[in-house]
């Protein structure tokens, strides 16, 4: 009987509704998780299409370089390299402006045969008129940039950075040189 009565007492202190804010908090911790995945899934996505656009360039810029004439200036290296980072939908900023939403900060390089940037005139591949270099053996192709977050926000990450690096350097094949890659 003592029993039945500690079982009356205890169900009888139990008010209705002591489940609703630990399930309130569940919710709001579960929906978090999901939002920082999303951003986090999107940042991943986009940082992926940068290495790719990233490598492409690199080949393009690596091309128009084995195939250069005495004409051939670092705008027409530069411009190859734009031209590939645009057709997989990479904007990159003008040369010198500030970065806008959606665009990525474009830092191509002419490498030496040991990997250094190339120590006469810029090693600078740009969008000038200044005849290429012709000691490249590499073009080093990076791109940087931040990617707006949609979830992360609440706890004060409004973006988040993306880099995508490759390089591309000449191999001489017994017809004629043809262009290497390889991206970190």
């Amino acid at each position: 009987m003592g029993n039945v009565r500690s079982r009356r007492r205890a169900a009888r202190s139990r008010a209705p509704g002591q489940s609703l804010p630990l399930l309130g908090l569940m919710i709001v911790v579960i929906v978090g998780m999901v939002g920082l995945s999303v951003d986090v899934g999107n940042t991943f996505s986009e940082e992926r299409r940068a290495v790719t656009a990233a490598n492409t360039a690199a080949l393009a810029g690596m091309n128009t370089y084995i195939a250069r004439s005495q004409a051939t200036t670092n705008r027409v290296v530069y411009t190859s390299i734009v031209n590939a980072l645009n057709a997989h939908g990479v904007r990159v900023t003008a040369p010198g402006a500030e970065a806008q939403p959606e665009e990525l900060t474009l830092e191509a390089r002419y490498l030496d045969a040991q990997g250094r940037p190339i120590g006469n005139g810029s090693s600078l591949v740009t969008d000038d008129t200044n005849p290429v270099p012709s000691n490249v053996a590499f073009i080093e192709v990076g791109l940087r940039g931040r990617i707006d977050t949609a979830f992360a926000r609440i706890v004060g990450r409004n973006d988040l950075p993306i880099n995508a690096m490759a390089y591309a350097g000449t191999c001489t094949s017994s017809l004629r040189p043809a262009p290497i890659l390889w991206s970190t």
